[in-house]
């Protein structure tokens, strides 16, 4: 009887097998369709022509695949530049953030097409009051056209998304919101110009000013892969979005494809693993098949094979108890600066693990990212971390001063929780 059940166990797994390659194969596979965005492979959807497109058009071409920092450095002694990067995420330290924007002050080009962007590239050019949202619309097919009157002659460019034969799937075709803060005029002394955008009105493309340069943001990468650029409208729409650049020196980035322990990242995207995975064809069979064997083992494993585990009396919650006491304690022995320190390292805990503001160096521009992120009034922050500094930090505090601060944050918490 156990051999029998092994027997099909093993039939079930083979079979599951065989049905993830048909599932994923989809016929004969010449081409890998994932969104791999490399530039050294010839895949639908890698950016090889991209790079040979910029490559020719440029006087002095400088493929970066070691340290940006120290190539963008060199970059700001010369003007009339452009720093290049398509993909999916830059991942960026700190110090390239840093110098990219030194580089766009000298009198250079930014050009970034990506889909999102770390939270310290946003707010570094916009104010805590305008921080961009980068939003996705999940559809097959959709168009861009240019703001500029005489660039808008040739469209509107059309875009449907492809996975192997299956031209059904959907794709996600990123795009900027707060779009009152943004320009169609070019010559506008705004900071910020929209160039392009998706149907709708949603701005796919903007020109920030910089100093003496500019900063272009793209949001879909997807557009200058090997399989749009070799359509003859999609390639007419990437010659009129790198038109806005320079091409006397064009700087290539290819190492902030690749994540470094120090990487900047993004606090704002709520797009979980899953979420990922049935996007994409192929790990979305791979999930189901792996659902189905799990379902398989739990109804020829499920029956019990060991004796019965007893019923432990469940330990008692003394949590409660074990604070009430600690506070009498301290309390009681007038250690109020001890309790005091207790309480604001709690609620700093909270703003780094809850709101993801760091706390090693607070100033009037955290007040301003806490009010925020917890939609709490700004001087009600303030007054905390003021009273805690000027009244608690390495002093003899007395009780009063105690529920002082207790009041002020439990104030902070009310207010949070309504919102």
């Amino acid at each position: 009887m156990k051999k029998n059940r092994v027997s099909i166990i093993v039939l079930l797994v083979v079979v599951a097998i065989a049905a993830l390659v048909i599932l994923t194969s989809g016929g004969k596979k010449k081409y890998a369709w994932y969104k791999t965005t490399q530039t050294t492979y010839k895949n639908p959807y890698d950016h090889q022509l991209a790079y040979d497109l910029l490559k020719a058009s440029s006087k002095d071409f400088v493929d970066v695949r070691k340290n940006l920092n120290d190539a963008l450095v060199k970059g700001t002694n010369e003007t009339g530049q452009t720093y290049v990067y398509i993909g999916i995420f830059p991942f960026y330290t700190s110090q390239e953030v840093n110098s990219l924007f030194k580089f766009a002050e000298a009198g250079n080009d930014v050009f970034i097409c990506a889909e999102d962007l770390p939270d310290t590239i946003i707010t570094a050019i916009t104010d805590y009051n305008n921080i961009w949202t980068i939003s996705q619309i999940h559809q097959n097919t959709t168009s861009v056209n240019f703001t500029n009157e005489i660039l808008k002659s040739g469209g509107p460019y059309n875009f449907q998304y492809k996975f192997g034969n299956d031209t059904g799937n959907s794709a996600e075709w990123s795009y900027l919101l707060e779009q009152e803060s943004y320009s169609n005029d070019q010559n506008s002394n705004k900071q910020f110009v929209s160039l392009s955008t998706l149907k709708d009105g949603k701005i796919n493309y903007i020109k920030v000013s910089v100093g003496k340069g500019y900063i272009y943001f793209h949001t879909n990468p997807i557009m200058f892969s090997n399989y749009f650029l070799k359509e003859e409208k999609s390639f007419e729409h990437a010659q009129k979005v790198f038109g806005h650049l320079s091409f006397n020196k064009i700087y290539w980035d290819e190492t902030s494809r690749i994540y470094k322990d120090n990487s900047l990242t993004t606090e704002r995207k709520s797009k979980t693993s899953l979420s990922y995975i049935l996007s994409q064809p192929a790990l979305k069979y791979a999930w189901y098949v792996l659902l189905l064997m799990g379902i398989i083992f739990l109804l020829f494993r499920s029956r019990r094979e060991q004796r019965i585990i007893p019923v432990l009396v469940s330990n008692k919650n003394t949590s409660l108890q074990f604070i009430e006491t600690m506070g009498s304690l301290f309390f009681n022995t007038g250690n109020h600066g001890k309790m005091a320190e207790i309480k604001m390292s709690g609620f700093l805990g909270f703003v780094r693990n809850k709101l993801k503001v760091p706390t090693h160096h607070v100033d009037e521009s955290s007040f301003k990212l806490i009010a925020i992120r917890s939609k709490v009034p700004e001087e009600n922050v303030a007054a905390i971390f003021n009273y805690y500094k000027n009244e608690i930090k390495d002093k003899k505090v007395k009780s009063e001063q105690l529920i002082k601060l207790h009041s002020l944050i439990s104030g902070f918490y009310k207010t949070y929780n309504i919102k």
